[in-house]
Parts: structure tokens; sequence; C-alpha cells
């Protein structure tokens, strides 16, 4: 059952170009490869004053190319660095695509942060997107095991197993991927839930039973997102997602003030109360669009993404393209030659309208 799902789960597209002295490569196990060892590409977008770092997993039919420019827009807007990685068997990457090489791929890059960049892990937003909450929720629950867990959890269109997102029984199948709702209870700091309420890829109540595994200590207030799909969200509803985004890293994430610290409790009075419908134990959920096979989903996803993607439409060229708000520089000594960080500048407009918006936002809490 496990390839079966992989090949419903992990649908790269054909690889976005991307100039080599925008991304780098990340060392990686690999299994599947001939020495057990590969290379993903990476890049890593410092925001000067930044005070924490995401570190974000994309969606099963994207890859690093695409997230270029977007990732931009997370740096400036939240005032915080970015690195973004691709999965083995993605984009330029080498190896073959699996569940485990995500997980061994996400450590990876969680190790450049920690270890080449001397982030501490408590200064580290993990920020999972569809499939990539499945490495978010395992390494969030790895480093938490470790006694020195990440800084907090964000989850964008998240869900329980992959499994559960086509046929839910009640109880996890073998051969399942991704069991974040075995993942979520090891948490041990603030996690945000996004989720479109009319999502048919992902059903909502995915988001809405993830949040319930999580400890209720650290159950953030979610993002539902109403009448939205498992794309756009962050288009469509721009304001509304920057200001809770905002909200999350500047009111729960304690090391959003400059200093690390250990992720903290959310307020008991500000903590989520899920609400899901009541449900028979011998209830069977099925989700029809994922039963419709592979090529009903590619059709269900392609044309909920549409408008994301037209917007997108020139994603090479602004990825290849320069501009005056932005500064390259060597990534490290121990990189390639062609590695690069990226320092981003908001120009007055953005600076302003963030401000004012991140203000507002505090004050009104």
């Amino acid at each position: 059952m496990g390839d079966m799902l992989s090949t419903l789960v992990f649908r790269p597209p054909q690889p976005t170009p991307l100039a080599p002295s925008k991304y780098f490569w990340l060392d990686t196990k690999c299994e599947g490869s001939p020495d057990g060892m590969g290379k993903v590409p990476a890049f890593f977008l410092k925001r000067r004053g930044a005070t924490v770092t995401v570190l974000f997993s994309h969606g099963n039919a994207e890859d690093l190319g695409m997230m270029y420019t977007r990732m931009k827009e997370i740096a400036m807007l939240f005032k915080v660095s970015v690195l973004a990685y691709d999965y083995s068997g993605y984009g330029k990457s080498t190896g073959q695509v699996s569940e485990q090489n995500c997980y061994w791929n996400i450590e990876a890059a969680y190790k450049f942060l920690v270890e080449v960049r001397n982030i501490p892990p408590e200064s580290i937003i993990l920020y999972g997107r569809s499939v990539g909450s499945g490495p978010t929720c395992y390494l969030a629950a790895k480093t938490a095991s470790e006694g020195r867990s990440v800084g907090g959890v964000i989850l964008h269109s998240p869900f329980l197993s992959v499994c559960r997102v086509a046929v839910d029984a009640g109880f996890s199948l073998p051969g399942d991927l991704f069991r974040n709702l075995d993942q979520a209870p090891k948490i041990r700091c603030p996690v945000f839930i996004i989720h479109g309420t009319s999502d048919t890829v992902v059903p909502f109540w995915h988001g809405q039973e993830l949040l319930m595994h999580v400890p209720a200590e650290y159950r953030a207030p979610p993002f539902w997102a109403e009448g939205m799909g498992h794309n756009g969200i962050e288009l469509f509803m721009r304001q509304t997602y920057f200001e809770r985004v905002s909200t999350f890293i500047l009111k729960y994430i304690a090391s959003s003030v400059g200093v690390p610290i250990p992720p903290q409790p959310i307020p008991e009075i500000d903590r989520a109360d899920v609400e899901v419908g009541e449900r028979s134990p011998c209830t069977v959920r099925l989700n029809f669009t994922w039963l419709g096979a592979g090529p009903l989903v590619r059709r269900r996803g392609k044309n909920e993404s549409s408008a994301l993607r037209r917007k997108n439409a020139d994603v090479a060229e602004q990825n290849n393209g320069e501009n005056g708000t932005t500064t390259d520089e060597n990534a490290g000594p121990s990189n390639e030659e062609d590695n690069r960080t990226l320092y981003t500048e908001m120009n007055d407009t953005l600076v302003q309208g963030a401000d004012k918006v991140n203000e507002n936002t505090l004050n009104s809490e």
C-alpha cells in the first residue's frame, strides 16, 4: 500500500528554473541511492533584523524554484529569515522521493541552520504546507524528544495521515504514510494550524482533529479560512493571513523578542477550543476526490490552484532576475562557490504597512 500511496502523494512538477547563484546543496541520507547519500538544493533568505527563522517544507506539486518568490515575500512581510529546501526526487535533487527521504531531507536542512548558521532551535519555526506537514510534525516531535524543541510550528492545510485523506476508518492502516496524528502529541511548542473550510483535497476536519492531538497547552488559536480550498489562502485572504501569522509569531513564539527562549505554553485564556462533529465508532469517511485515483486528484488540484499558478506564471524570470531590494553574499566558507545568502530589505511602503498591521494586531489582543 505504501508504494500506491506514494504515487498519489508525491507529484514532482517539471523542475522550475532557478539560477545556481540562488541555491546551495545540502548533503542528506537517501534510501535507494548506491551509497545511501544524496543531495537536495536549498536557499537561505536572511532578513536583516530577524529574530526567528522559518524552516519551510513545501507541498507535493511544488519545488524549490516555485518557492523562491513566495519565500521572499514571507521574509519581508513577517520579518523572518527563511530556509526552504527540496525533497529527494524533486527539482534538481538526486535520489527518489519517499517518506523516509523527506524526514532525512528536513533533518539536513535543520542541521544546516543549527550547525552552520548557528541558529538556536528555540529561534526556529517549522512551517509545513500540505505534504510538508509530514516532515514538519516529524521534526517537531523529534526535537522535543531530544530535549530541545524548536520554537514553534505552523501547519498549513495539514492531514492526519496520508491514508486517512482518502479513506478514514478511524484507525491506522498498514503502509500508511506521514502519521501526523501520532507525532502531534509529542510536540512541545506552540502549534498554529491554517486550513480552508471548503478544502476537498485534504478535508477541513483533518485540521480540526490534528489540533485535538496537539497537547492542549500548545494549541494556538487556529485560522479556519472560511470558504477556502486547499490552495490560495495566502493569496485570496492575504490581509487576514498576514495578521494571523504575524500574531502567532509575535505573541506565542518566545524567541521573537530577540533572545533564545525555550518554547512556552499558550496562555490558558488563549488556548484553542476545538470542536469536531460527533462520529460513530463504525463510521468510515471517504474522500471521493482521492478515490477517483491520481488523474482526478491532479485535475482537482490543478483547477483549485490555477489562480495561484497564474500569479506565478513568470516565476522563472522573477527567480533569476535581480532587483534593487536584495543583496547576495556567500553563505559560508564551508559551502560551494555558488552558495548564496539573500539579504532582504523591505521598501518604505512595505515597512510602514507591515509595522502598522503588527502594531494593530498586538494592540487588539
